[in-house]
């Protein structure tokens, strides 16, 4: 009783209103016939059910509704609904779920009962499923059994009784529940329904009559529509034929003005001709089903601007609807009630705005309502809501079939109550045009829509979107006639945009992917043209699965390509849950190479491409995706997509991978290879020169020269590539243009950031293409410490030629010949062993807190026989010019210190400190015929502040920890013919590291000499370290 009194409450404030319903109805084109559109024959099998479905569930009872109630409102009918609508009602349009339902369930293929398991709950779960006890009953038990397998897996777990039920209970859901309560042939069918349990199940015949009323309805919508029009009860608009959105057909770049920093097509696709032709179409559709004249045009998704008002006007339009964000773009603030409730002018075209609150509490809160308090009481608090609005003409504007599925009782409880109030209170669109004062608007719509903020980025800016656009615009610019185009128009439905990208997602995204691409493959079809864009048609542009993408990325940087070759580009995907660390490609991953064209690295594209990648491999963990593409000579940006449940955007640390490729030149290419590699310090101090492999640190940089053979003009570039250990394959490559330096030679220059192996190549690029051999540089992560191991590898200096002295990698590197030692001693003696006393290398290198040294002999196979002593003198200073231990030797500068390296003193490692005796210090290890050792600067402390050295290293014969006299007395010299008598004293050394042969220098004695060793070098200190 309160309700009915406070129903009548309400009526009487709405005197002054004038309440405008606008019911969209819309469905695409699921059946792409194989004749010119529009199409008036033809036969086919729509590839979704919901022209028909929503024809039971809400386009007739909503006819019916009005008609019973008296009230006046306008239904939006989209030409594209009416002409399936038809199709259904003349039996020459049919859907793969009817075709399935009408089958008997005993005669039903392993296949659809598949289909039916899975597209037979298409409805709402929370709302119309549980309605009916047994339709609950098989959807819990489906999704129990989809936890562990697929659709096709558990058909079996299914009886012919179960599938017979889908099909009943399917069908009969989506039919409206007054007319299931109101027809005598489906009433007691769905008392069954609601009064089920698990156990109940339902006949042929059952099944039956539901399917005949359902495919009476589309007959009888199509004459209730037609009657009601002709009475003047409804109004009937309609959108330009194929649901495009309008400003973005017009212009895609129309989509800036609402999301400036959306990503649009660089090229934009631009045909505000073919809305016109599309307004035109519909208002022959009109024509012939109404026979009236089309006066109102519905925007499609309410996306308005200036152009398309004005396209109306030109195309003999009188009204339009707008959304109320449109009016507040327009004003720069929000309207009024008084504005708001007011059409406005412009070209002539009256523009309605329609009241996004109530609209949208329809729409939206409504149904969360009813479902809380019941049908009947929500209506009453929409009515209190409109009652706010007192004057003017209320615009009531939203989507005809989408909210009745939400509402309990779908919907006409609710309906019936309002229309019940607002009898005498409502009018058509017409009829509000025709006696509505508009408001002049005397500057341009803004462009806007009915999404979110007036947006247009639900159609456009997301990549699955702007590829679909891309293909659109190429097939578009090749339609040079009217036949031609028409063929195209439905490509430009909304529809097929709306589903693409993320911001929108349904289980049946790939039917809309498919009947898209399907217009396009039957343009070209009819057309005979050629398709040449990236993306091939029979690829899904939608991609989901079920797996994420943990991570993607690819191996370089930027590549450099010549004309002539192709530009071959990967990217790596890992996904845990899809388990690419297994071998063999993943299950439900794709990757898709998307570029475009650059004038300058990090410059707007001037156009967007995308390509599906193959699958290329196994690198790690990861899968590998390959693309092979053709490039024109030009600079290019690319993004690898990798899709799974998700998508992964891959970049170079956020920037753009980049490409470039190089003309073809008349010169032919006949070989590239490295002539050197300098290393390069942070302070452009030359560390190495290597011929091949080599070492560097971080921080540094490489010059990489290469000898190029060719004849005629080529282009050569240069790369560096990190080798990752887990794989062995290139990572973070990145080229550069080589610059020439003369007779054929190139250089490169590359930084070093980051530690580890890496791969130096070059490449030279003419009429054909060449690669130089790999190079290989060790980059440490700086100078540091060495391992007292005996184990060489982490001595990175690339040693001169023997005998020689370099500096490299801050390492004095001394080499010395083999088999230049000292061998003539007495032949009666045998001791020492002179094969193991032939000095081969010595390594010394300064890290601020240890000398570290490396002592390496060409044979030891006794480790007491050599005594080596390395002699270290500082300009002006020195403790003696004789090295200690009776070595009988004289060296041309003074020592401040003498390293000692002998196995048969107490311990092996010791230094002479301004002293004749030893101290013991450091650590030593050996092995084989290297021996390593570190001492500590505290014990060298002249070291610390040194900025020159003056070093000679010699190898002794070991004597009990002493020096060994070689045994001069009548030993022979072949070489001079000369016997050494005891008269003649000369110098116990065998041999000295980077002097050869040793014997010319060292034994003076044998010429009256002053037991000097001439040879020294000098080496500078800076920061610590030897240059």
């Amino acid at each position: 009783m309160r309700l009915v009194v406070a129903l009548l409450a309400t009526a009487m404030f709405l005197a002054a209103q004038h309440v405008v319903f606008v019911w969209h109805l819309h469905q695409p084109p699921y059946y792409v016939p194989e004749s010119a559109v529009p199409t008036g024959v033809g036969k086919g099998v729509a590839e979704a059910p919901w022209v028909r479905l929503w024809t039971g569930k809400a386009y007739y009872p909503m006819l019916l509704l009005v008609e019973r109630s008296g009230v006046k409102v306008t239904f939006d009918v989209t030409p594209t609904l009416l002409e399936q609508i038809e199709m259904y009602a003349s039996g020459r349009l049919t859907d793969k779920y009817l075709q399935v339902s009408l089958k008997n369930a005993d005669e039903l293929t392993g296949a659809e009962k598949a289909f039916i398991l899975e597209r037979f709950f298409d409805i709402s779960w929370e709302v119309q499923i549980p309605k009916y006890p047994r339709y609950k009953c098989l959807l819990d038990r489906r999704n129990a059994l989809l936890q562990t397998a697929s659709p096709e897996e558990i058909v079996g777990y299914f009886s012919e009784s179960d599938y017979r039920d889908l099909q009943t209970l399917f069908n009969m859901a989506w039919i409206n529940e007054m007319l299931l309560k109101e027809d005598p042939d489906l009433r007691p069918i769905y008392l069954k329904a609601v009064g089920s349990d698990c156990n109940t199940h339902f006949t042929e015949e059952e099944k039956a009559v539901v399917l005949k009323k359902q495919m009476q309805y589309p007959k009888l919508f199509l004459e209730k529509l037609a009657q009601l029009f002709r009475r003047g009860q409804i109004d009937v608009v309609m959108t330009p034929y194929y649901y495009p959105i309008a400003p973005l057909v017009e212009n895609t770049s129309n989509a800036l003005y609402t999301d400036p920093g959306i990503i649009t097509l660089p090229k934009p696709f631009a045909h505000p001709e073919d809305i016109y032709s599309q307004v035109a179409a519909s208002q022959q559709k009109f024509k012939t089903f109404f026979k009236s004249q089309l006066l109102g045009v519905w925007p499609p998704e309410l996306a308005v601007d200036d152009q398309f008002v004005k396209i109306l006007s030109d195309s003999g339009i009188r009204y339009t609807v707008a959304d109320q964000v449109a009016l507040e773009r327009y004003l720069g603030r929000a309207p009024s009630l008084e504005e708001l409730h007011s059409p406005w002018a412009r070209y002539g075209v009256l523009v309605f705005f329609r009241d996004v609150e109530l609209s949208n509490w329809v729409g939206f809160a409504g149904s969360a309502r009813s479902r809380a308090v019941g049908e009947e009481q929500a209506a009453q608090e929409f009515l209190e809501l409109l009652n706010s609005r007192l004057t003017g003409y209320v615009v009531v504007a939203l989507d005809g079939e989408n909210p009745w599925e939400w509402y309990p009782n779908d919907g006409y409880i609710f309906l019936s109550t309002i229309y019940s109030v607002l009898r005498g209170k409502t009018l058509t669109l017409r009829e509000a045009a025709s006696q509505a004062t508009p408001r002049a608007m005397e500057r341009p719509l803004p462009t806007s829509s009915w999404d979110w903020g007036g947006s247009l980025a639900t159609w456009i800016g997301e990549w699955e979107e702007n590829l679909a656009w891309r293909i659109l615009q190429e097939a578009r610019q090749t339609a040079k006639n009217k036949a031609w185009r028409e063929l195209l128009y439905p490509a430009e439905a909304g529809d097929w945009f709306w589903w693409y990208g993320r911001d929108r997602e349904s289980p049946r995204e790939d039917v809309f992917d498919a009947l898209f691409r399907g217009i396009v493959k039957k343009y070209y079809v009819k057309t005979g043209l050629t398709y040449n864009y990236t993306w091939p048609l029979d690829v899904p542009i939608h991609f989901r699965s079920n797996y994420a993408v943990d991570w993607a990325g690819a191996p370089y940087r930027n590549l450099i390509f010549g004309e002539a070759e192709n530009a071959t580009l990967t990217v790596e995907v890992y996904s845990a849950s899809a388990n690419t660390a297994a071998p063999g490609q993943a299950e439900g991953i794709r990757a898709v190479a998307h570029w475009g064209p650059v004038d300058f690295w990090g410059g707007a594209w001037r156009d967007l491409y995308f390509a599906p990648m193959r699958y290329a491999g196994d690198v790690g963990n990861n899968d590998l995706y390959a693309i092979s593409l053709k490039l024109r000579p030009g600079r290019y940006e690319f993004v690898f997509i990798a899709q799974g449940s998700n998508d992964y955007f891959a970049t170079s640390m956020g920037m753009n991978y980049r490409v470039e490729v190089v003309p073809r030149t008349d010169g032919d290419v006949c070989g590239v290879e490295l002539e050197k590699v300098e290393v390069y310090d942070g302070g452009g101090h030359l560390l190495a020169v290597y011929t091949g492999n080599g070492s560097a640190y971080v921080g540094g940089t490489l010059k990489a020269y290469y000898k190029v053979c060719s004849s005629g003009a080529a282009y050569v570039a240069a790369s560096i590539a990190y080798i990752r250990p887990d794989a062995n394959e290139s990572w973070d490559e990145t080229y550069v243009f080589a610059a020439p330096v003369g007779n054929g030679v190139y250089v490169a220059q590359f930084k070093l950031n980051y530690s580890g192996v890496f791969a130096l190549r070059a490449k030279a690029m003419a009429s054909n293409v060449a690669y130089s051999a790999p190079t290989y540089i060790h980059v440490a992560g700086g100078p540091g410490p060495r391992a007292v191991d005996g184990n060489p590898e982490d001595w990175v200096g690339q040693p001169p030629p023997a005998p020689g002295v370099a500096v490299s990698m801050y390492e004095l590197i001394i080499t010395d010949p083999a088999d230049d030692q000292y061998k003539f001693y007495r032949a009666d003696w045998n001791w020492p062993p002179t094969d193991d006393l032939d000095a081969a290398e010595l390594r010394l290198y300064l890290d601020g807190n240890y000398l570290y040294g490396l002592v390496k002999l060409h044979k030891l196979s006794n480790i007491y026989a050599p005594y080596v002593m390395i002699a270290i003198g500082l300009p002006g200073a020195g403790f003696s010019e004789w090295l200690p231990d009776w070595s009988d030797t004289k060296l041309s500068f003074g020592w401040s210190y003498v390293i000692g390296i002998n196995y048969g003193k107490e311990k092996p490692l010791f230094i002479f400190d301004n002293s004749w005796s030893p101290k013991y210090v450091g650590q030593i290890a050996r092995s084989g015929n290297v021996i390593e050792f570190a001492i500590p600067l505290d014990d060298l402390p002249s070291l610390k502040t040194a900025t020159e050295l003056y070093i000679t290293a010699v190898v002794f014969a070991n004597n009990y920890g002493g020096i060994w006299d070689p045994g001069k007395h009548g030993a022979y010299d072949p070489t001079t013919g000369i016997y050494i008598s005891e008269d003649y004293y000369a110098s116990n050394v065998y041999d000295v590291f980077g002097q050869a042969p040793t014997w010319k220098e060292v034994y003076g004695g044998w010429a009256n000499g002053d037991y000097t060793i001439d040879f020294y070098v000098r080496v500078q200190i800076l920061d610590g370290k030897i240059i």
